[in-house]
């Protein structure tokens, strides 16, 4: 959630962007062709008039919909790349057609496949798919006549997914959100207040149940530095003595699962010695990844480590004893990087260089945390929308309708791409998606089921 003086998720979303180019190679393959069952090619007509009427679906985030797609992806200077789920990729399927014709599926047959990988080869003359399921999931093929959200409902039926409990808007029906303290980019001082604490709880008086509170800032901009919450002065005490104000709401807290913050350069404050930290950092071919901005350092973190675990699950504690009623794991399932990347540090839980072991550690973590959630009355949500998620959370948040964030942007450059709500189509019976709309063309106002968050400002 935004504001035109200042964009708490940029630093993350311009870091994610940096990695665009990062692309595995596709293997060129006959039309149409299988190596196994686990693992499926195809070559498809995709100049002239054939490609013009060729429709692609990708399912990166909430979803993308593509006409004539190899000029579209060449357009946009991403003619060969690859997608991972968990990760950007929300579920793991893709879908084509030509013209008014039915609708080809592939998809992996679990949920589970941890990870599937989506290769596109846009650069010559054919679109080159290439999906690989994770053993023992299989790649299937599936016909579906009708519009997309047609093709969505028939893929649906293909998962079991058992409902996991109450979705976000069975229990809220919209979500205010006000800032506390955040961070300037450029002006002077660096810290600033939107609303007091005392603001605050007088706000809120006579506000509905059925509205969900997030406040940001009650550490300054929201940073875990050193991968603590409530670590600056009064942040606890404040975010208790608001929380009791108004014992009737529920409010909001965001559970970094991905980063460690080292410091915070605008405020020149850097995180304590922990002796722990080197281990928990997820390494990449024997490197860290790093994340530098004005707002704060950060370091990956390895969530099948045991440390990182240990310190989420403190941290998540924390969160609930203050009285937070819904966390949403921030920055996860999203990776710094859109390919399927395996952590190479040793000492972790999971086995060096092998992604399959690494997302079944971490996967077991979240049941983990989603177990100690439901036994304290609390919701969860994530960071953008997957298939991944569904048996642990009730919601997410997806950017497609926000136009103050860069998720979607590298695909906004080609007007022959759109987005569309395509997870929450399929889905939708199981999660609840939120979103700030505020200021976006009521022409592309969220669809309804999805919770809208509205930016509370300060009265002059």
């Amino acid at each position: 959630f935004s504001s035109s003086s200042y964009n708490p998720r940029w630093p993350f979303f311009a870091f994610l962007a940096g990695f665009l180019t990062v692309a595995a190679i596709v293997a060129a393959a006959e039309k149409p062709a299988s190596t196994s069952p686990n693992d499926q090619t195809v070559s498809l007509r995709a100049a002239g008039s054939a490609g013009k009427s060729l429709q692609l679906v990708i399912p990166i985030y909430e979803g993308i919909i593509l006409d004539n797609p190899a000029a579209a992806l060449r357009e946009i200077g991403l003619a060969r790349f690859q997608l991972a789920y968990p990760g950007p990729m929300s579920a793991p399927f893709v879908a084509w057609r030509y013209g008014n014709e039915a609708w080809t599926i592939l998809y992996a047959d679990s949920l589970q496949a941890w990870p599937t990988t989506l290769d596109v080869d846009a650069s010559a003359g054919e679109l080159h798919l290439h999906l690989a399921a994770r053993n023992p999931a299989s790649v299937k093929e599936l016909k579906a006549d009708g519009s997309w959200q047609e093709m969505a409902r028939a893929l649906r039926q293909q998962w079991d997914i058992k409902p996991r409990g109450p979705r976000l808007a069975d229990r809220y029906d919209r979500i205010n959100f006000y800032v506390h303290q955040w961070i300037s980019e450029k002006a002077d001082p660096p810290l600033r207040v939107d609303w007091t604490a005392g603001q605050l709880a007088a706000e809120m008086h006579g506000t509905s149940p059925k509205t969900l509170i997030h406040i940001y800032g009650f550490d300054p901009g929201s940073v875990d530095l050193g991968g603590k919450v409530f670590w600056s002065d009064n942040s606890e005490k404040t975010a208790r003595s608001i929380i009791a104000a108004n014992p009737k709401l529920a409010h909001l807290a965001w559970l970094n699962l991905r980063t460690y913050k080292t410091q915070i350069p605008r405020l020149g404050l850097t995180a304590p010695a922990d002796a722990n930290f080197p281990g928990m950092a997820k390494r990449f071919d024997g490197h860290i990844t790093t994340d530098d901005n004005y707002a704060y350092r950060a370091v990956d973190m390895c969530l099948a480590s045991q440390a990182w675990q240990t310190s989420r699950l403190q941290q998540f504690d924390k969160l609930a004893d203050v009285g937070f009623k819904v966390i949403q794991l921030d920055e996860f399932p999203i990776p710094p990087v859109w390919h399927a990347a395996a952590c190479t540090a040793t000492g972790h839980l999971h086995k060096p260089a092998d992604a399959g072991d690494e997302w079944a550690k971490t996967m077991a973590f979240i049941a983990k945390l989603s177990a100690r959630a439901a036994d304290r009355g609390i919701l969860l949500t994530c960071e953008e929308p997957s298939a991944a998620m569904l048996p642990y959370v009730s919601g997410y948040i997806d950017r497609q309708y926000n136009d103050a964030t860069s998720v979607y942007a590298p695909w906004n450059r080609s007007k022959l791409i759109h987005t569309a709500p395509i997870f929450s189509t399929t889905f939708g019976d199981l999660v609840t998606p939120y979103t700030d709309a505020d200021g976006v063309d009521p022409a592309r106002k969220p669809p309804e089921g999805w919770l809208e968050a509205h930016k509370i400002s300060v009265a002059k």
